[in-house]
């Protein structure tokens, strides 16, 4: 039979059920008090069950070539059916191996053909839930924990904006549905006897919090109805549970008290980001408890930061333990957004965070062994975040830092290497060494033998935490960071091309980004110089095009992280202006400008390539249409290349908005040439590239004086009508938009004419978008800017004096009087600022 005929599935999945069940410890209680550790999985880390999860990852591997879950998981299911009713029949709870053997082969289903396995997440959620609640054997807890942590990890969360579900898949909806209930199953379980199981039911409530879209952190908080109801309870059980564990017992720390508190104490952090302002009435019973922890086993007084004695409370763990309580002091301060609540704890932790960076500063060995330096700055930049400009005046103490670890040379080292090294390169990729900290790989070299590169992986992971604490203190105090720009933006820009990270490459990116804004209002204000931002811009432009150029085009984040920073720098640039010249503080020149544009494109180009080549190959187009899960991962690559476009065309929409009239030889030479064709569905296959055109050529004629909207409008007009047609515009809303504005633009700019072979469908489609939300309030308008733009459109068409067609016969005065009670229902707009002025005032 063929590899993957249903007869060998079988075999294959049997055997590593088998494995799964019968590869694992049957020492549970040596398992239970063995305690957790801040270094390992739980779920993973028992070296007894090694079998067990070599087992577990190879039916994994399967899942995921084998023809996708479409053809593997009609085997499978079954399987854990049985698994799981064999455990029931079990006497004397004999059968917990086959109840987390079948919860683990639920979660690596999950984990492997999300799409296919989306209509079965109801079953895996009742099982996990009953396990978790009703089972007494702690290893059954933790696995059933572990499938909720994943379930809420695969969770859909719409309003994570790098994130579109792919056509036809069915949305997995955890929270949504079942969302108390594990809040009440984890709730239950922190205050476990067995530390693993507390320290697991812990993480479970992390990844409720922060989970969703595939990602343990998908970027943006869950919605807070889904917790707010359960959280005076949640907190209750965490209060009287893990926090309130005594780890000045040596007994209780050897059993992984330490380890349970710090997951509890990042869990309260979680609970709070979520929650918000909600966080508030439990503000005044959690915040001592984390102060406490902040300064636990030291010693604060005039002479600075030490530990209190030589013992127990000196070591990793109570480090990570301190440093964990001070961030999470910080974020739930942040979250209560109440700073006559916060700034007063605010200010006691700055009193543990000074010394603390002074003590750093004389190069004091044990600081380490005090708060880790990245989670002080981290809560430094939190607090700025509160305080604002106020912070201004910790800076010079904190700043100097920073820049040390920015700056710091990498740590570098090649050595002789060998032949087990070669061949683990070439299987795995580079070794990591996590008690060094350190990563290698190892290379044959013509004429000189074999050599084996070390890099220090801690310190690029130090710059790397140095670079966001940059960009969160830059955005919090604005202008009043202007007076540290410089020195920042000379610090960063060498990392933009850092060859050995890419961590550091998109921190450092995305750190110029507020650094340069403070930059450019500092020098408005008078507090940086006022060249700072012209020589800035051309440096930073510079620097992160050429780093795109070169970037590996499969690192989605890092290529994001440096056209994000791109299209922030060249925003400030555009955004600030001098009011008593109506200059911009800093621009491009013309010539500037069309080097930039043309490279700008030319990665444009590349993406836009790699997006038709995934369109293709979903579309079957070569004759092979992928499985489910196939597709879901093609769609998730073609939403990344497009979340990679979106700042690339706002760089280029920027620099034209900038430079106005002046951007019209740029425009002619480079830009018009490759979008042009772009701007229908004639011209691309891609949805995306249309968007990209049609905002652009709607920049033009906004921007770029009346010769260039005379010239280009005819081009948009065409674009604009079937970019408003939802039989032509593919669902994609961002197309509908920017067409809808495009039209008023056209109205407001070009000649009268334009549209004349096509205003009865202009009208007719405004028309429509409109009407389709009269009588509802504009919060419950599902995307009010369609709306409101097309309002926008109609009144510059049809309604205000001067409109093109506001006397013509393709608006008779009786349909201009039918439409001017629709117009006004919309006032005010309030999407737009800019859109909104015009139209209140026509």
């Amino acid at each position: 039979p063929s590899a993957t005929s249903p007869s060998d599935q079988n075999g294959v999945v049997r055997c590593c059920a088998e494995l799964t069940i019968n590869g694992v410890d049957d020492d549970v209680d040596s398992w239970r008090v063995d305690p957790p550790s801040l270094q390992s999985d739980a779920a993973t880390s028992w070296e007894e069950d090694d079998a067990a999860i070599y087992a577990e990852s190879l039916l994994e591997s399967f899942l995921r070539n084998l023809g996708g879950g479409t053809a593997t998981l009609p085997v499978i299911l079954p399987l854990v059916e049985a698994l799981m009713n064999s455990a029931a029949g079990a006497a004397n709870g004999s059968g917990w191996r086959q109840y987390r053997a079948a919860l683990s082969i639920l979660e690596r289903c999950l984990d492997a053909a999300p799409v296919t396995f989306a209509p079965h997440v109801p079953v895996a959620v009742e099982a996990a839930l009953n396990l978790a609640s009703n089972n007494p054997c702690e290893r059954v807890q933790l696995q059933a924990l572990q499938l909720l942590g994943a379930l809420c990890n695969a969770d859909t969360v719409e309003d994570d904006p790098a994130y579109s579900p792919p056509t036809n898949a069915t949305p997995i909806q955890v929270r949504a549905v079942y969302g108390g209930r594990i809040l009440q199953a984890a709730s239950a379980l922190v205050a476990s006897p067995c530390a693993k199981v507390s320290s697991h039911a812990c993480l479970v409530l992390v990844s409720f919090c922060r989970g969703g879209n595939g990602k343990e952190n998908c970027g943006v908080s869950v919605k807070k109805d889904y917790l707010v109801a359960y959280l005076q309870d949640v907190l209750m059980s965490l209060a009287s549970g893990p926090l309130s564990l005594d780890i000045s017992d040596p007994v209780k720390v050897s059993a992984g008290a330490v380890t349970v508190l710090v997951r509890a104490i990042s869990a309260v952090a979680c609970l709070a980001d979520t929650a918000g302002e909600d966080f508030a009435p439990f503000y005044s019973n959690i915040m001592p408890g984390l102060l406490g922890c902040t300064q636990f086993g030291l010693q604060i007084d005039a002479n600075g930061v030490r530990a209190a004695s030589a013992g127990s409370a000196i070591g990793h763990d109570f480090a990570t333990l301190r440093g964990s309580a001070i961030e999470s002091a910080t974020i739930v301060g942040e979250a209560v957004d109440n700073e006559s609540m916060f700034v007063p704890d605010a200010e006691k932790i700055v009193g543990i965070i000074l010394p603390t960076l002074k003590a750093a500063e004389t190069g004091a060995d044990a600081v380490s062994t005090i708060i880790p330096i990245d989670q002080l700055l981290a809560a430094s930049a939190r607090i700025a975040c509160v305080m604002g400009e106020r912070y201004a005046q910790f800076m010079p103490a904190v700043l100097p830092h920073l820049i040390k670890r920015v700056r710091e040379e990498a740590e570098i080292s090649v050595v002789d290497g060998d032949d087990s090294g070669l061949e683990a390169t070439k299987q795995d990729g580079a070794e990591f060494d996590e008690e060094r900290g350190t990563e290698s790989v190892t290379f044959a070299l013509p004429g000189v033998g074999l050599r084996k590169l070390i890099l220090n992986t801690t310190q690029m992971q130090e710059k790397s935490q140095a670079c966001r604490a940059i960009y969160a203190h830059a955005s919090a105090l604005g202008a009043a960071f202007g007076p540290f720009a410089a020195e920042c933006i000379d610090a960063l820009l060498p990392l933009v091309t850092f060859k050995y990270s890419s961590d550091v490459r998109s921190t450092s990116a995305q750190a110029l980004g507020p650094v340069f804004d403070s930059a450019c209002a500092g020098a408005l204000a008078g507090s940086a110089a006022r060249d700072l931002p012209m020589r800035a811009l051309q440096s930073s432009t510079k620097a992160l095009v050429q780093q795109l150029q070169v970037e590996d085009k499969d690192d989605d984040e890092t290529v994001f992280a440096l056209a994000d920073a791109l299209s922030e720098v060249l925003y400030s640039a555009y955004n600030h202006v001098n009011e008593l010249d109506g200059k911009h503080i800093a621009q491009l020149s013309v010539d500037e400008a069309r080097v930039t544009v043309k490279q700008v494109i030319d990665i444009m180009k590349s993406c836009l390539e790699r997006r038709t080549s995934i369109i293709r190959t979903i579309g079957g187009y070569d004759g092979v249409v992928p499985n489910e899960d196939e597709s879901a991962q093609l769609y998730e690559q073609l939403m990344a290349e497009g979340r990679n476009l979106t700042p690339l065309v706002d760089s280029i929409g920027y620099t034209l908005k900038s430079l106005g009239e002046a951007f019209v030889p740029v425009f002619k030479s480079v830009v018009a040439p490759f979008f042009s064709p772009l701007l229908t569905a004639s011209g691309t296959i891609d949805v995306r590239a249309r968007f990209a055109a049609v905002c652009l050529f709607d920049d033009c004629v906004e921007h770029c004086g009346g010769a260039a909207a005379s010239r280009y409008a005819p081009y948009l007009a065409e674009a604009v009508v079937e970019g408003m047609d939802d039989t032509k515009n593919e669902g994609d809303e961002d197309l509908k938009a920017a067409s809808i504005y495009g039209v008023a633009q056209i109205a407001r700019h070009a000649p009268n004419s334009v549209f004349d072979g096509s205003i009865n469908d202009v009208m007719g489609q405004l028309s429509t978008i409109i009407k389709s939300a009269e009588g509802k309030p504009k919060d419950d308008i599902e995307d009010l800017r369609i709306v409101e733009n097309a309002v926008s459109a109609l009144a510059s068409l049809a309604l205000f004096d001067g409109a093109p067609y506001a006397k013509t016969n393709a608006t008779k005065m009786s349909q201009r009087q039918s439409l001017l009670p629709t117009f006004l229902s919309y006032l005010p707009l309030r999407e737009d600022p800019d859109k909104a002025k015009i139209c209140h005032e026509g």
